[in-house]
This record gives C-alpha cells, sequence and structure tokens, in this order.
C-alpha cells in the first residue's frame, strides 16, 4: 500500500513537473511568434520601400510614406512573407513523421531540443538578411525554412510536447491535461498582441522584433530542464514490460526499426480517417487568418476596431479551454458508462457541431451584434484540437503515440498551404459580389468541418493488445 501511495506521489510530482515546463515553453516560442509577426512585417516593407524608392525619400519613418502603401511595394511584401511561410511549413510536412517516429526511439526530449534549435537559427537567420538588408537581397529570407529542419519547425514542437505530457497522464485526465495546455497558447496570443503594438507604438519595431529572439532562446534553454517521458506510461502499466520487451526483440538497423514504427499508420484502417479529419479542420482553421480583413470590410469597421472586436473568440477561447472543455469533460465522464475513448469521441463531435454552426453564423450574420454572437459560439468550438489529440492517443499503443501525432501534425501542415490561397480566392469571389456574400470563406470553412465530422464518425474504437507489441490493436468497433 505504501508503495502505492509512493507511486501516485511520484506520478502527480511528475506531471506537475512536466506540464509547468511545457506550458512555459509554450508561452515563450509562441508569445516570441506573435510578438515578432507584426514588427517583422514592418521591418520587412521598410526595406522593400526603402530599395525601391531610396533613403533620402523615406526618412525618417519610411513605412508612413503613402509609396510603402502602394502595389509594387505591397505586392512584393505579399510574395515575401507567402514564400517564407510556405518554406517554413514545407519541413513539417516532409519530416514530422520522421520525427515523430524517432521521438518513439531515442526520446522526446533530444527530439524538442532539435526543434527549438531549429527554430532559433531560422530566427537569427531572418534578423540576419535584416540587418545586412543593404548587403542581402530580402528574400534570402525563405532561406529560414531549410533551417527548420533541423526538428521539422513548430508543428513538431506542438505534437512533441503534447506527446509528453499525454506520456504522463492517465486515459480519463487526458483531455482536460491538454486543454489546459493549449490554454496558454492562447494567452500568449492575447498578451502578445498589445505588447507590441504599444512597443511599436512607443519606439522602434526592431525592439520587439529582438526580443522575441530572445524569448525563443529562453525556450530553448528550457527544452533542457524537460524530464524525458519515453515509456513513462509502459513503466506504470502493470503490463508494460510485454510491450518493452516486445520492442527489445525487434532487431535491424534504424531505418528497420523505423519501418516497424510506422507500420501500423499504412495498415490500420484509422489513420485515413485521422488523417482526413486534421486535414479538414486544419483548412478551416486558416480561415480565421481573414477574420480581420473580413470584419473591417462587411462592417465599414477601422482595421483597429475589428482588431478589438476580435479580442472577444480570444476571450472566450480561453474561458472554453479553462472552464467549459474541462466541465463537459467532467460531465460526461459521470453521466456515461461507455470507455474514455468513446466519451472523448463524443466530446470532439459536439466540439465539430458548434464549429459548424460558429462558420456558418459568421457567414451569416447581418448585424454586428449577431456577429459577436456568431464569434463567441465559434470560440465554443476551439477546443476540437485537443479534444481531438486525447482521442487519437488512446486509439494506439503508447510507444506509437508520437508517430501517430506526428502523421496528424503533416496533415495539419498540408492542410495550411492548401487554405491560404483557397481563402484568399473566396475572399476575392466575395468581395467580387454583393456584401451579402463576403461570408463565402466562412460557408466554405463551415463545409469542410462537416466533411470533417463526417471523417470523424468513420473512425472505430479499437481494444489494444499488450501481449503483441508489435500488433497495433485488434478491431472492436463501438
Amino acid at each position: 500500500m505504501t508503495g502505492r501511495i509512493r507511486s501516485v506521489l511520484d506520478r502527480t510530482k511528475k506531471q506537475r513537473g512536466v506540464m509547468v515546463l511545457n506550458s512555459l515553453l509554450i508561452f515563450f516560442t509562441n508569445f516570441a511568434i506573435f510578438l515578432s509577426v507584426p514588427p517583422q512585417t514592418k521591418i520587412f516593407e521598410n526595406i522593400i520601400c526603402r530599395k525601391m524608392y531610396g533613403d533620402s525619400a523615406l526618412h525618417p519613418h519610411p513605412g508612413d510614406d503613402d509609396r510603402c502603401r502602394g502595389a509594387l511595394v505591397q505586392s512584393e511584401l505579399a510574395r515575401i512573407n507567402g514564400w517564407k511561410t510556405t518554406s517554413e511549413a514545407l519541413p513539417s510536412i516532409l519530416l514530422s513523421v520522421a520525427y515523430g517516429t524517432l521521438a518513439d526511439r531515442i526520446g522526446r526530449k533530444p527530439c524538442l531540443q532539435l526543434c527549438t534549435l531549429g527554430m532559433l537559427l531560422s530566427e537569427v537567420w531572418t534578423r540576419v538578411v535584416c540587418i545586412w538588408s543593404d548587403t542581402l537581397p530580402l528574400r534570402l529570407v525563405w532561406v529560414s525554412g531549410l533551417l527548420r529542419a533541423i526538428g521539422g519547425g513548430e508543428p513538431v514542437i506542438d505534437s512533441i510536447m503534447c506527446v509528453m505530457v499525454m506520456d504522463v497522464f492517465e486515459e480519463h485526465n487526458r483531455a482536460v491535461a491538454l486543454l489546459r495546455l493549449h490554454s496558454v497558447f492562447i494567452v500568449a496570443k492575447i498578451l502578445a498582441a498589445p505588447t507590441t503594438a504599444a512597443m511599436m507604438a512607443l519606439g522602434s519595431p526592431w525592439t520587439p522584433f529582438l526580443l522575441s529572439l530572445g524569448m525563443i532562446f529562453i525556450a530553448q534553454l528550457l527544452s533542457f530542464l524537460l524530464p524525458e517521458t519515453l515509456g513513462y506510461a509502459e513503466m506504470q502499466d502493470p503490463d508494460g514490460n510485454k510491450i518493452r520487451k516486445g520492442i527489445a526483440a525487434t532487431n535491424g538497423n534504424l531505418m528497420q526499426k523505423l519501418a516497424q514504427s510506422t507500420r501500423f499508420i499504412v495498415e490500420n484502417r484509422n489513420t485515413a480517417p485521422i488523417i482526413i479529419v486534421n486535414l479538414m479542420a486544419s483548412i478551416t482553421k486558416s480561415s480565421n487568418y481573414f477574420l480581420l480583413q473580413y470584419s473591417s470590410a462587411k462592417y465599414e469597421w477601422s482595421y483597429s476596431l475589428s482588431s478589438l472586436v476580435l479580442t472577444i473568440r480570444e476571450v472566450s477561447s480561453l474561458a472554453t479551454y479553462l472552464i467549459l472543455m474541462p466541465a463537459a469533460s467532467a460531465a460526461v465522464r459521470r453521466a456515461s458508462c461507455d470507455s474514455v475513448t468513446a466519451q472523448d469521441k463524443r466530446l470532439c463531435q459536439a466540439s465539430g457541431l458548434l464549429n459548424v454552426f460558429g462558420f456558418f453564423s459568421v457567414a451569416a450574420a447581418g448585424t454586428p451584434v449577431l456577429y459577436m454572437l456568431a464569434l463567441v459560439f465559434l470560440s465554443l468550438g476551439s477546443g476540437f484540437d485537443t479534444a481531438m489529440s486525447s482521442f487519437s492517443t488512446s486509439l494506439v499503443l503508447p510507444h506509437q503515440i508520437a508517430s501517430l501525432h506526428s502523421v496528424a501534425a503533416t496533415a495539419k501542415s498540408i492542410g495550411g498551404l492548401i487554405a491560404g490561397p483557397l481563402f484568399a480566392q473566396l475572399m476575392q469571389v466575395g468581395l467580387g459580389l454583393d456584401r451579402t456574400w463576403l461570408g463565402v470563406p466562412y460557408i466554405a470553412a463551415g463545409v469542410f468541418f462537416v466533411a470533417a465530422l463526417l471523417a470523424l464518425s468513420c473512425i472505430r474504437i479499437q481494444s489494444r493488445n499488450l501481449d503483441e507489441a508489435e500488433q497495433p490493436f485488434l478491431q472492436t468497433d463501438v
């Protein structure tokens, strides 16, 4: 009995340590990202404008020159930002599965350290190009994507940190733990926007631009403090020795082991619907980037007012993660006698339906008040990604978790690449029609989420067989 109490206390201590350190790492990386985007755009615009029109004509405030807002400068700015985003997304598409499989073999911690190192080097290179922009072409910032190949980029960072949390939490607590972890992301986003705006208003855009680099460096240091969690769930499982023996008995070189680790991805019937769900959800999520332009165009608001209104959604999302989703999860646990996996699936379906309703409401809202209510409804479904992560994790064995989430990260990255030009084109279609049709992108987003829910319904809940370490799991429909 004493040993069991000690085991519970050790697990609680481990959970608390992983949650605190992961939360800090998520906060610093995401705060740095959101802190740097506005000043980076401003600095890029200034460099392009200066090269097109010369220093003397633009001093002392290059960005205030009307020519910097002209089509030539803005077209080049859009081109540089667009291809920079694409170059940074490609490593996660090409390498996330490999890094996820590697995390299942050598550990989560070393892979996370590689991720933060690649991100740091990428951001350093971007600032080097900007500092020496008189000598270096600005388009060299596209090389930053190559440096993100070290670790795979932000999608791999997010995936591995979620996996580390799921390694140390019991199945019935994973969804709430992930919701709390993701709430840190939202807090970072809420705090970064006014911080960078104030810094840019009071001084140079270089202040937040360089400060963000320091915060990424802090995240790199934090990655060395994280404990290794690979195999922790198996050690807590009385049948865990069977799994570890099965893995240890696997012979061959690294490539053979990687092939064996990913075999279940190809063979399992749930892989395709999981990929479709993550792909469709990622596409719809990208429509949020156009909400600022959509709000301003439809309701004739200034960008500052539109930005202020959109904070309603961020604050509501934070409340969803901290209060509503944990409460809904607890209510489902009390009311249902189904397995934890089946309960997680129902939470995903409920969250998905709220997203469908939210997107259609945003498209149909005819007045500012209705639009604000639609944003609140949309925020109620913001926990879908986290609920889906918890649900899909319960479908695989512990040593397959990172591989599965890497496949999901790849699907999300592909969705992000598809969504950018798709929603930009749909926005142009809406702008070319009557103002009532400006919501076309959000009608499309709602349809995509319907497709995600249909794919979710095709996922079958399965029983894992611990006697066969390399057999993924048996099919049993629920």
